[in-house]
């Protein structure tokens, strides 16, 4: 298989990814277990998603990562999916301040917007994880 053919077949699910977390969005905000789960364990639930939040970081970090040992071969690849990483992490900001900014009365805005960046650092992570290189 040519090298290109390789590079096309992984940088195209990325691509695609970056598109959707709009079609997530509206379910995030509704459907967080996070969410649900601090609402009913904590006393705080600010300080309960911010510590989800920081579970899911690390779980998303972890999953880049092995997806940019796995194409270590080709330093082109690795530029792609950095710069694709980039790319999400500025789309999932938007998107959630936007959530926030949307369904959110000035009490709640905070707790929206940190439900949806769990729910779609979860959402990428699954998507970096399920990354399988063809030789």
């Amino acid at each position: 298989m040519s090298k290109y053919i390789m590079k096309f077949q992984f940088l195209l699910p990325i691509g695609i990814f970056l598109l959707l977390p709009s079609l997530c969005l509206a379910g995030s905000k509704i459907n967080s277990k996070d969410s649900a789960y601090c609402e009913q364990n904590s006393s705080n639930i600010i300080d309960c998603l911010i510590k989800k939040q920081g579970d899911t970081k690390t779980a998303l970090n972890k999953a880049y990562s092995n997806v940019y040992k796995m194409i270590s071969y080709d330093s082109s690849l690795q530029k792609a999916l950095e710069k694709s990483q980039i790319e999400w992490i500025k789309l999932r900001n938007e998107q959630c301040f936007l959530e926030a900014e949307i369904y959110g009365r000035e009490v709640d805005k905070y707790l929206i917007e940190q439900t949806c960046l769990n729910y779609l650092n979860k959402q990428r992570t699954l998507y970096l994880n399920s990354v399988e290189i063809s030789n």
